[in-house]
């Protein structure tokens, strides 16, 4: 770990062995954590250290340079997510992996704050609200993932996951529809999420492939605009 940050190395030590003893007996929500973690990175070699650190290389780990999106700035518009491909041991194939950062920034705050509901209109005719900043994120990565998912499939690869923490949590619950939608279910599309923020109504689609991992009492999954005006 000596190549990571001060700040990671702090979040390593505290985060390393609860993460172990919780999630030892599921597979997919241990690296998922992982990624969620490294998503906080301000660069791409940032991003590997942390991975290495945590053990996720030995599953030869690759990040996808051309799509991977890391700044460190207060103000940036782009969001900040990266891609990454790795051995997914279930099936002995290859998984890509899609990991978006949560709120690190006064921007990100911002999108936090735009939770105006915003109705996204499905194949099948059917319809749901999301929460309008973390949707117009998603809708803005979809222009760019969405090709590079559909290569991904294309090669007979069958396993995506998108991961992420509070607001990266809530744009990869956004994400995993929106993926779900346009692949159809019979792909293994799925998303492990990490206090994940609200970010759809009750009647979104596919949310049996979302698992969110809530701690005690925290407020950040538990408060949606409906919560707020019901106070």
């Amino acid at each position: 770990s000596r190549d990571v940050t001060p700040l990671f190395s702090k979040l390593l030590n505290k985060m390393r062995k609860p993460a172990i003893e919780i999630f030892r007996d599921n597979y997919e929500i241990l690296w998922c954590a992982c990624f969620s973690m490294a998503a906080y990175s301000s660069s791409a070699k940032e991003a590997s250290a942390c991975l290495e650190a945590l053990g996720m290389m030995e599953h030869d780990v690759q990040l996808d340079s051309t799509l991977s999106r890391f700044d460190s700035r207060l103000f940036h518009c782009e969001p900040h997510m990266f891609l990454a491909q790795m051995t997914h041991r279930p099936t002995g194939g290859r998984a890509l992996v899609c990991a978006v950062r949560g709120t690190s920034s006064i921007s990100d705050g911002l999108i936090d704050a735009l939770g105006v509901p915003v109705r996204h209109q499905f194949r099948n005719g059917t319809s749901c609200c999301f929460h309008l900043g973390m949707y117009e994120i998603a809708m803005l990565l979809w222009q760019d993932l969405r090709a590079q998912i559909a290569a991904f499939f294309a090669s007979g690869h069958r396993v995506l996951r998108f991961c992420g923490h509070s607001l990266g949590g809530g744009i990869a619950s956004i994400l995993t529809v929106l993926a779900i939608d346009e692949f159809s279910r019979d792909y293994d599309i799925a998303a492990y999420c990490f206090a994940a923020a609200c970010s759809m109504d009750l009647n979104a689609p596919h949310q049996d492939r979302i698992t969110t991992v809530v701690y005690g009492n925290d407020v950040v999954p538990r408060l949606s605009v409906g919560a707020i005006a019901s106070l």
